[in-house]
């Protein structure tokens, strides 16, 4: 009986000692998921970083868009003003000219 009782103890022995060796390899697996998580989530936290300072840039290029888009609509109609103040010139200067021929014709 006693070495039915020691068999038996050793049987549960071995049997705890499977499940702990079990456990032990269950431990390792979650501790390299869990390292694998901490790497994705670095990763995901540098990748929104990334994101956020790539949608900061296009906020910026498309400020400078439109702030060029208005100093060139200035531009056009600065010229267009040019224009039409050097043809008004043009116009008063033929005037002139013909003010200046009537004045020497009487």
């Amino acid at each position: 009986e006693m070495r039915t009782r020691a068999a038996a103890a050793a049987e549960e022995r071995d049997s705890l000692l499977l499940l702990l060796a079990e456990a032990e390899a269950e431990a390792k697996h979650q501790l390299v998921f869990q390292r694998q998580l901490e790497v994705v989530k670095r990763r995901a936290a540098t990748t929104t970083e990334e994101r956020d300072r790539l949608l900061q840039q296009v906020a910026e290029a498309e400020e400078k868009v439109h702030q060029n888009s208005i100093l060139q609509h200035q531009l056009r109609d600065l010229r267009m003003r040019a224009g039409s103040a050097s043809e008004e010139q043009d116009l008063l200067l033929a005037e002139v000219a013909e003010a200046q021929e009537e004045a020497r014709r009487q």
